[in-house]
């Protein structure tokens, strides 16, 4: 889950830094919101109250 969306994301900052020059800063700030992403997926499963 977690990785997924770091992943995702960390890809789509690639591509972003690329087509437009902003090297590094695409993929740090979709990296870190590919974190938050998963992070917040995990507390919802965590605390949803649904055995899996």
């Amino acid at each position: 889950m977690i990785s997924g969306s770091v992943v995702g994301m960390s890809l789509l900052g690639y591509f972003l830094d690329k087509k437009f020059g902003w090297e590094p800063w695409g993929l740090l700030t979709c990296a870190l919101l590919g974190v938050a992403v998963g992070m917040y997926e995990l507390w919802k499963l965590m605390f949803s109250g649904k055995s899996s």
